[in-house]
Order: structure tokens, then sequence, then C-alpha cells
């Protein structure tokens, strides 16, 4: 027990002593966020998410589980079904098209729907569910105007400084959330 206390005491310490280092682009990261927002109305991401959420409306967590197992499945061999519809749908094609004419800022953009699933994509990522991780928990279950800024981290692939910043996708009426989107930016670029 005592050696517990001991442990503990020394983990809190150094949490309060070395504090997370802070995103120097959260700034321009929250600036940005605004032309975003923007993108939010759009038919293209509207029209998606209304069309997933009525599909996957009654899944339960298990079954969402099952359909993240087959997309994995997919991503590692051919993509087949669950892949193709979600990469030829209006919404990856409107991502694909904000990616290309971003020059370079944007490195991935995901929309994820209102279970966390991934409604549209910019690129096929390995995952196709995000219903446990922050940038659909601390973006869709909080308010429609919540901002989840991530740390800057170097991309092995691509030797760029990246940040993700994600956001809720609000209904129309910005009322409640229907969804999230999640961007991967080149903060450099960004900056410029």
């Amino acid at each position: 027990m005592r050696l517990t206390q001991i442990l503990m005491s020394a983990a809190l310490f150094a949490i309060l002593a070395f504090p997370a280092a802070a995103n120097e682009y959260a700034d321009a990261i929250t600036k940005h966020a605004e032309s975003v927002k923007n993108w939010l109305s759009d038919d293209a991401v509207q029209g998606t998410w209304k069309a997933q959420n009525d599909e996957y409306a009654g899944e339960h967590d298990r079954s969402l589980f099952v359909l993240d197992k087959k997309w994995k499945k997919e991503f590692k061999n051919e993509p087949d079904p669950i892949i193709s519809a979600v990469m030829d749908n209006d919404l990856s094609a409107f991502l694909k098209q904000k990616k290309e004419g971003s020059q370079g800022i944007y490195a991935e953009i995901i929309v994820l729907n209102e279970r966390g699933l991934g409604a549209g994509m910019s690129d096929v990522t390995e995952d196709y569910r995000y219903g446990r991780d922050d940038i659909w928990t601390l973006t869709f279950r909080k308010g429609t105007k919540s901002i989840l800024i991530g740390d800057v981290e170097k991309d092995d692939s691509s030797g760029n400084l990246q940040s993700r910043l994600s956001l809720p996708v609000p209904h129309a009426s910005g009322k409640y959330n229907v969804g999230s989107i999640s961007i991967r930016l080149n903060v450099e670029k960004l900056a410029k």
C-alpha cells in the first residue's frame, strides 16, 4: 500500500512539474477552423450525414464493432463493399476536392456520423469507427461550438509537422450536432 502511494505521488509530481507542451500553432488552427465551419452546411456534408445516420440509427455497439472489423479486413486486402461505399460517395468526393485545393495544408479529412463511423474521407483510413476516440467524443458529444486541437507531431511518412483539428458538424438548424469533422493539418503551411 505504501509503495502504491509513493508511486502515485511521484506520478502526480511528474504531471504537475512537466505540463503538456502547448501547441504553438493553436491560434492559427483556431482561426482556420472558421473557414472549415463554412463547409459544414454544404449539401455534400449535410446530405451524406443524414443518409448515414438514418442507415445506422438502430445499430448496436456490437454490430458497429463488427463493421469496423470488416473495414480493417478490407483495408488490409482489397477495398470492397464497405470501403467503396464510403470512398465513392459525394461527401468523400467533396473532401478530396478540399484536400487537393488546400495547397498541401490538409493531409487528411474525415467526417464522422452520429455513431462515430466514417461518413466520408479524403483518404482511406485504417479505421472505420471512431466512436471512442477524442475526435468524436470531444466534439460530437459536446456543444455545437466545441473545438479540439491536437498536439503537434512529426508525420513519419512526409516529415511534416501536423496537428489535428476536430469540430462538430451541426445540424442545419445549428441546435444540435449530427456528426464531426477531423482534419490533419500540415501546420507549417497553415502558419505561412
